[in-house]
């Protein structure tokens, strides 16, 4: 496992190129689809509520490095508050939310599907990798005790990005940044995917710190 290169900001995909050229890092460098629902309007992509744009773009943005901590943790905060009460309204296509690691995986499958199909325009597609970066956090807290929702380190590539934490080694896995690079990997270079399958199955197989 590359440990030193994930803490650089090098390996949150399944590889370092992956990485490279979709990850935000600030050191390194109209389409409606009733399958992809909010469970309200069955014509329209799943809207924020309580967070807008402007904040949920501070997870997509190259400069979360730059906030303070304060606001760091307000953003982070509301993320999570938000998505809490959200997300168990979702319907996305047949697949079935049950906080899983197959469910992780075929919802990145059918956000890569959708992108490759030019179904989602930018914005939108941002919207989701943050929604399904909050799914695949929340689903590995639940299913790995001692893990929980924290602020990227700041000494590393990912500072101030919402991570899960609790792993060996001090890893951090930027969930959203993940989400982000093997959806475009698959979507825009042709990855198989099967690289969605590895970057996730990754870390729910990366043991927890024993001082969780």
């Amino acid at each position: 496992m590359a440990i030193s290169l994930r803490k650089q900001g090098l390996f949150y995909g399944e590889d370092a190129a992956c990485a490279s050229r979709y990850s935000p890092c600030p050191r390194s460098d109209h389409y409606r689809d009733r399958r992809f629902a909010d469970g309200k309007d069955s014509e329209k992509i799943s809207p924020w509520g309580a967070l807008d744009n402007s904040m949920s773009h501070k997870f997509i943005d190259d400069q979360l490095w730059r906030l303070s901590p304060a606001q760091a943790r307000e953003a982070l905060d509301a993320f999570l508050k938000t998505e809490r009460e959200e997300f168990p309204k979702q319907n996305i296509d047949s697949i079935e939310l049950n906080y899983t690691y197959d469910s992780v995986a075929s919802t990145l499958r059918y956000l890569a599907d959708s992108v490759k199909s030019g179904h989602l325009n930018d914005e939108e597609q941002n919207l989701w990798f943050m929604r399904l970066g909050y799914y695949f956090g929340e689903t590995l807290c639940r299913e790995k005790p001692g893990l929980s929702w924290n602020l990227g380190i700041p000494e590393f590539a990912f500072a101030n990005h919402p991570v899960i934490s609790g792993f060996v080694n001090d890893e951090e896995a930027a969930v959203i940044s993940i989400c982000r690079n093997v959806v475009l990997a698959v979507a825009l270079d042709g990855a198989p995917l099967s690289r969605i399958d590895n970057a996730v199955k990754l870390w729910f197989e990366t043991p927890v710190s024993k001082r969780s």
